[in-house]
């Protein structure tokens, strides 16, 4: 039984249990080999700058996620 304060209601806890020992944290982890990551290459700043005027003028689509229910 959990440690309360005298007079406190009892799920006012002082002490939380752990979920599961420290001894094994990091276990998963430390097991799965390591993958290196790939190259991600990024448009240059004119070609992006070009689909977004093409789709902001040219399709007239609006910002942001919603932009189909947006219209």
């Amino acid at each position: 039984m959990p440690k309360t304060l005298k007079g406190e209601p009892r799920y006012l806890k002082l002490e939380m249990p752990t979920h599961g020992s420290l001894t094994k944290a990091g276990k998963v982890r430390s097991q799965t080999p390591k993958i290196e990551p790939l190259n991600k290459k990024r448009p240059m700043p004119k070609v992006r700058s070009r689909r977004n005027y093409e789709k902001r003028v040219i399709l007239q689509r609006k910002s942001g996620q919603n932009w189909l229910q947006a219209k």
